[in-house]
């Protein structure tokens, strides 16, 4: 510290080192009328009195707060209790559509990963059928698909698209292939009862249990053999396949270049016999 007209003050590098900011900053607020030294003695140097320390952490929770500098620039000359708590009642709110924001951009991230991650497990090992434990995940199923009256086989998945164009959340997660039995994914897999998407915010419940699954590269759409695979396993192991079935693509367009190689996993309820 030094004596300054009497005053035991702290020059600009012990303020900013005592603030943790660069001199370059003090000067940038001091230029904005938010923070000026004590004292700018006649040869130029800046002086701060040890009280401005409380002043400048002011600035930093309020910058901490992501409240921009202009704000604050406005709020300095008027400032007063009702003046400032609006100002952080507005950031409040702010900063809570921010959390909206994160905590969903946090599901897209995490389903996506896990989808990614179940894939290159599946690697080396795609033809086999197997029976998983899968815990409960929550789904948007859309409308039932009336290909009956559909003057294209893509018009039930356009009405989909349409349906969940409202929906500003599920539009962002994977579209899956949902079929009330396996019978219908064996005979007309092109044909699902229902398109879904994997939304952790759905109204509906793929329940917790174990389940038949299997891996199948194609087109979008494209269960391949996995049918037939798992009709054979089940005839094997006992079980009768009976659904309802989840077909859903682990590598798509985001991290497969050939579109015929994507790879889709099929989940299939079954009892005992």
């Amino acid at each position: 510290m030094t004596w300054v007209d009497g005053k035991q003050l702290l020059t600009i590098k012990e303020f900013a080192e005592l603030v943790g900011v660069s001199h370059a900053t003090l000067r940038y607020y001091e230029d904005l009328g938010l923070m000026a030294p004590a004292v700018r003695a006649d040869n130029g140097y800046r002086y701060y009195d040890p009280i401005q320390i409380l002043s400048f952490n002011i600035l930093k929770i309020l910058r901490k707060l992501d409240i921009p500098i202009k704000d604050i620039q406005q709020m300095m000359p008027k400032r007063s209790p009702e003046f400032v708590l609006q100002m952080l009642e507005d950031q409040e709110r702010l900063i809570n559509l921010k959390l909206d924001w994160l905590r969903e951009a946090y599901a897209i991230l995490h389903m996506e990963r896990n989808l990614l991650h179940d894939g290159m497990e599946a690697r080396g090992h795609e033809d086999e059928i197997s029976i998983r434990h899968l815990t409960r995940e929550y789904i948007s199923l859309g409308p039932a698909n009336d290909f009956s009256g559909a003057k294209s086989p893509s018009e039930p998945m356009l009405k989909f698209f349409k349906s969940i164009g409202v929906d500003e959340e599920s539009v962002f997660y994977h579209v899956g292939w949902y079929y009330e039995d396996f019978a219908g994914a064996a005979s007309t897999p092109q044909r699902p009862t229902a398109y879904y998407t994997v939304n952790p915010k759905g109204r509906n419940v793929r329940e917790e249990g174990d389940f038949i699954v299997g891996y199948s590269r194609g087109f979008y759409g494209d269960l391949g053999d996995i049918p037939q695979r798992i009709a054979a396993f089940a005839e094997k192991e006992g079980i009768v396949p009976t659904g309802p079935c989840y077909a859903i693509h682990l590598f798509d367009e985001l991290s497969i270049q050939d579109p015929t190689q994507y790879l889709l996993r099929l989940t299939v309820g079954f009892t005992k016999k």
